[in-house]
């Protein structure tokens, strides 16, 4: 197996021949480099390359890209950290998530971030104190693992800068990049730029560095109509949960996915690409945040008893607060919808916050959407009721207020005028 001094070298080497050849032809005069073909017995003859493989048994390999899809503020870059850190020390276990690096090897790891401040790095930094690495590993921690703020670029030029910095590292075993979304240039639900960014610009730095890479990437805006079509997803529509062109999916050889259940603080850790090769001994795992007295939140395994629990919470959906609702298009008070749904039905008080604010949100389908409504109170101020319509405006407490104050002045009028002599 090459160290990881030899696959700089290499590296290295492939990318001063490239500028030699460029530096020598004009772009006109260059003729393509054809690569060399080889027959399926050329490959059984070499057998399998182990020195590219990084992550599992092939989980993750050189010149290949993994990437986790996640909600946002789910806590993609602190698990990033988490795991990089373990990584770097040739760690893997329950803290990396289970994903173990090849033969215990410590890797090479550089992360271009754009999201996270300075603070926030310094939180998502006291994993290092948070999983007591010792001193040895903090060491190698110290020299394998990189952060680097890139922001502003975007395409061709967010490309450019971190073959800079890539140089600069001489390299790297493990490319990280969050998220996806702030370098790609264009429309990432169009196919033709997802392809630029991934295939045309993304994929050669991969095989000028002879490293593989981790995309961190966001799922689209959700609904409650979509959380309760995922109760019927497959592992393969997991694998599509991303934001953007199916071309992401059809790009990447590895795919995590972290999803909540339900409306607990527990997540469904997913692989929904390359199973087999990941090491798990299932598909899904439960983990959980832990909150350290330094501050360090660190992502730890759920329990089976808090994963029950769990699942017990996802039973219920924005349909079934709906449906408490009267059809008679009639308002009911919003304290009542409360009572009704915690006591009656079981939702827990999260759940029924949760499918409350999506009931109210504009992106939810009418068939789905609640409306909020000020009922006047003639005794002072007004309460909240909830409806399947919104409220017309003559209803709305400051118009029968309107209404009131002009029916008092007629009949202030009507006893101010003057009797009639019955004489």
């Amino acid at each position: 197996m090459r160290t990881a001094e030899e696959h700089a070298r290499a590296a290295r080497e492939a990318r001063e021949q490239a500028g030699q050849s460029s530096s020598s032809h004009s772009q006109d005069e260059r003729e393509e480099k054809i690569p060399d073909g080889f027959s399926p017995l050329d490959y059984l003859k070499e057998g399998i390359h182990e020195e590219d493989i990084l992550i599992g048994d092939g989980f993750l390999e050189r010149h290949s890209t993994l990437i986790m899809i996640a909600q946002s503020g789910v806590g993609k870059s602190s698990a990033a950290t988490q795991t990089c850190c373990c990584w770097a020390c040739g760690q893997g276990g329950m803290s990396a998530f289970d994903l173990n690096p090849f033969n215990g090897c410590p890797l090479r790891i550089v992360m271009i971030q754009s999201e996270d401040s300075r603070n926030d790095l310094y939180r998502q930094s006291l994993i290092v104190d948070g999983l007591s690495f010792s001193k040895a590993d903090r060491e190698l921690i110290s020299d394998n693992f990189r952060i680097f703020t890139v922001r502003g670029k975007i395409g061709v030029k967010a490309i450019g800068s971190i073959r800079a910095i890539l140089d600069k590292t001489n390299g790297c075993d493990i490319l990280v990049l969050n998220p996806m979304s702030a370098y790609g240039e264009g429309d990432l639900s169009r196919t033709e730029d997802c392809v630029t960014f991934l295939y045309a610009l993304w994929s050669p730095v991969l095989d000028d560095y002879d490293c593989g890479s981790w995309l961190l990437h966001h799922t689209p805006k959700t609904t409650g109509d979509r959380r309760k079509k995922q109760k019927e997803w497959t592992t393969f529509d997991y694998m599509y949960s991303g934001a953007g062109a199916a071309t992401i999916t059809n790009y990447s050889r590895a795919i995590v996915t972290v999803d909540p259940v339900g409306n607990s603080t527990t997540f469904a850790w997913r692989v929904a690409k390359r199973f087999s090769e990941s090491g798990w001994p299932f598909s899904v795992q439960h983990y959980k945040w832990n909150v350290l007295e330094s501050g360090c939140k660190l992502w730890v395994p759920a329990s089976v008893a808090e994963s029950s629990e769990a699942k017990r919470t996802s039973g219920k959906t924005l349909n079934d607060l709906f449906n408490l609702v009267p059809a008679t298009l009639e308002p009911i008070p919003k304290d009542s919808l409360e009572r009704i749904a915690l006591d009656e039905e079981n939702f827990t008080r999260r759940e029924y916050r949760s499918f409350l604010a999506d009931a109210f949100n504009g992106s939810t389908p009418d068939a789905l959407r609640l409306y909020e409504w000020q009922i006047y109170n003639p005794e002072g101020g007004h309460y909240v009721a909830i409806c399947r319509k919104p409220q017309p405006d003559d209803e709305k407490p400051e118009a029968i207020k309107a209404r009131i104050k002009q029916q008092k002045l007629a009949e202030s009028k009507i006893l101010k005028m003057p009797k009639a002599d019955k004489t």
